[in-house]
C-alpha cells in the first residue's frame, strides 16, 4: 500500500467556488499560493485544492481570497490531452482538513462571518496545540538534590 499525504501552508488566491455533485455532495474549489525558495530567489507557486462534504461547507462559508490557511490532504494528479494534442498533468490537493491561521485586517475577513469551531472535520490539532502550558516552578523552589552550602565554608576561588 502506498499513499501521499500533503501539508500545504499558503494564502487563498480566490474565493472558494461552491459546487454540488450528482450525489448531492458539496464541493469547494479554490487555489492556494505558496512560496518556494528564500528571499530574492523565492518563487510563488499555485496549487488547486478541492474539499468535500463538511470540509467543503466550512471552506465555502469561512474562507475568502487572501486568507492564510494550512491544509492537510492527499495529492491527486489528473492527466488530460489539451487542444494541441499534448499530454498535460494537473496536480491538486484533496483536502481532509483546512485550518485558518490568520485573518485579514482590512475589514474584508473571515471575522465578519459567523464563527464556527475549527477544524471543520475531526478535532485534530498539532501536538501541544490547545493544551494549557505547563506551570513554571516557583521562583524560590530549588531542586530536591540541591543543598545550599554552609555560609562558614571557604569558597575555593
Amino acid at each position: 500500500m502506498s499513499f501521499c499525504k500533503v501539508t500545504l501552508y499558503g494564502n487563498l488566491g480566490r474565493d472558494p467556488e461552491c459546487k454540488t455533485n450528482n450525489n448531492g455532495t458539496q464541493i469547494s474549489e479554490f487555489s492556494v499560493a505558496y512560496e518556494d525558495g528564500y528571499k530574492e530567489k523565492a518563487q510563488v507557486n499555485w496549487i488547486s485544492v478541492n474539499a468535500f462534504g463538511k470540509t467543503a461547507d466550512f471552506c465555502n462559508r469561512y474562507l475568502q481570497k487572501g486568507a492564510a490557511v494550512v491544509i492537510f490532504g492527499k495529492l491527486r494528479v489528473d492527466n488530460y490531452v489539451n487542444k494541441e494534442g499534448q499530454k498535460c498533468i494537473f496536480p491538486r490537493i484533496h483536502a481532509d482538513e483546512v485550518h485558518v491561521t490568520t485573518k485579514r485586517e482590512n475589514g474584508n475577513n473571515a471575522a465578519n462571518r459567523p464563527s464556527e469551531p475549527r477544524p471543520a472535520q475531526g478535532n485534530v490539532q498539532p501536538p501541544g496545540f490547545g493544551r494549557p502550558a505547563p506551570k513554571p516552578p516557583p521562583s524560590n523552589a530549588m531542586p530536591p538534590e540541591f543543598e545550599p552550602p554552609d555560609s562558614n565554608t571557604d569558597v575555593p576561588f
